[in-house]
């Protein structure tokens, strides 16, 4: 089961704690990833750079047996995406 880190908002917990949520948003001039399984948030200059890391960290957490979700959100903070991938052990 993953625990969740210490963050500073605006990042929400997983809804189900057998879930590794990834979450792309924006911050000051770039974008962030942020996720229950760290609790550094990774910056970026441009959304594009942001999502596709999350696919990435997303790819690994169901590589390693988890089920993930992403959940993007645009400059207004509004969810425009979420995927999901489940574990593949």
């Amino acid at each position: 089961m993953l625990k969740p880190a210490d963050r500073s908002p605006p990042f929400e917990p997983a809804p189900s704690p057998e879930d590794g949520l990834v979450v792309v948003r924006p911050v000051g001039g770039g974008w962030a990833v942020a996720s229950d399984c760290w609790g550094e948030r990774l910056l970026f200059s441009s959304g594009a750079a942001a999502e596709s890391q999350a696919r990435r960290i997303s790819e690994c957490l169901a590589a390693i047996g988890f089920d993930a979700r992403v959940d993007v959100y645009d400059r207004q903070n509004v969810l425009v995406g979420t995927f999901r991938l489940f574990a593949k052990l």
